[in-house]
């Protein structure tokens, strides 16, 4: 199989190789130290810059076991104190909109963002913080509704899949692009100086819709899913391969912005195939951004576990991983509506693949149910 212009010594076979000659389902040993780890020498060349990698030492220390994240989902700024007094419950994770921090071009509101770091922090937690361009699901029953600012919506293309319904911006669109990274920039500037920057995790920004790498939304709930592939084809030349290169050219532009030693995460999702390597974008990506240092943050944690090559090709990305990667920071973001046994079975899939953080759906990290499996 072709792998065009990810192609790799043959040294160092790709997640695919690992995946053919692999069992059905992959357990990972958790990482047995959290010191940061030089790229393996087998691999070493495929780094352009000679990138170490992140092992999300910043905030984690002495974590042998993933975090439990409260992902706060009552809007910027805003969290649950049940979750904050809560001991299993490790950090938070900050849910930043950019029409809620940047209102007006240029003008920014970080204050939410710092009021609730500061919380966190205060008692010894961790942040994460998740950066959103555009929804995912409906946040109001129209297109007006999103994360995109209003006047950011005036200045682009943007596209109304109004079944789902989401405001879908042109990522192709130079405008777009520099106004993003304007505002990625000066968020970075921010958390360099923060006072609570030392408790921050990791960052996920998002590459596609919600904080996700979704192009559109894929799922069930978009029945006119064709529609809408065909509509970014032919008014935005959308192809696969030309938003792999443009997820790789993101993925680099946050993490140069952002303070230096924060993992910034690759939001792994199940996305098209791309022709010219054979290979879904989402493996693809995750393999480039792993070689640069990069980590990776999955939607899905099937308590029983992926398989192979499991839902986004994770078992198969995993793999990889573990092979040449074994320090990369890990993310998974729990189901919802679990029970007891589901959560512990949850939180012993993570351990096996070597997450450092479970994101748990509010309702969930302050319920009963979370809490009697967690001994409390």
């Amino acid at each position: 199989m072709s792998r065009g212009r990810h192609a790799k010594p043959s040294s160092l076979p790709s997640a695919s190789t690992l995946a053919a000659a692999a069992p059905a389902v992959l357990v990972v040993a958790a990482a047995a130290s959290v010191g940061a780890t030089a790229v393996p020498a087998a691999s070493a060349g495929l780094s352009p810059s000679g990138t170490t990698q992140s092992s999300g030492t910043v905030g984690t220390a002495g974590m042998s076991a993933p975090a439990n994240v409260d992902y706060a989902s009552g809007g910027y700024g805003v969290y649950s104190s049940a979750a904050l007094s809560n001991p299993a419950i490790q950090g938070v994770v900050i849910n930043v909109g950019w029409n809620a921090a940047e209102p007006s071009r240029g003008s920014y509101n970080w204050t939410p963002l710092d009021n609730e770091a500061s919380a966190w922090a205060a008692e010894g937690k961790h942040v994460a913080i998740v950066v959103r361009f555009a929804s995912e699901v409906d946040r109001g029953g129209t297109c007006t509704d999103g994360f995109l600012p209003a006047w950011e919506a005036s200045r682009i293309p943007i596209y109304c899949d109004s079944d789902v319904p989401d405001i879908i911006p042109d990522y192709f669109n130079s405008t777009f692009q520099a106004d993003f990274g304007a505002f990625v920039t000066a968020l970075g500037d921010h958390l360099k100086s923060a006072s609570y920057k030392d408790n921050i995790s990791y960052i996920r920004i998002g590459v596609g819709l919600a904080a996700e790498g979704f192009d559109l939304m894929r799922k069930g709930r978009n029945p006119d899913v064709s529609t809408d592939v065909a509509y970014i084809t032919k008014n935005w030349g959308y192809t696969p391969a030309k938003w792999e290169a443009w997820q790789e050219q993101m993925l680099s532009s946050y993490q140069a912005a952002m303070p230096s030693g924060i993992p910034i995460l690759y939001p792994i999702v199940k996305q098209d195939t791309d022709p010219g390597t054979g290979n879904p974008v989402d493996l693809d990506v995750a393999e480039w951004w792993l070689r640069q240092g990069g980590g990776l943050g999955q939607e899905n944690l099937p308590p029983g576990g992926f398989g192979n090559p499991g839902y986004a090709d994770f078992g198969a990305i995993s793999m990889y991983m573990k092979a040449y990667y074994p320090s990369a920071y890990v993310e998974f973001q729990s189901e919802d509506g679990l029970s007891s046994s589901g959560v512990s079975q949850s939180i012993a899939t993570a351990e096996s693949y070597g997450a450092r953080s479970i994101e748990w759906y509010e309702d969930e990290a302050i319920s009963p149910t979370f809490n009697l499996a967690m001994g409390g």
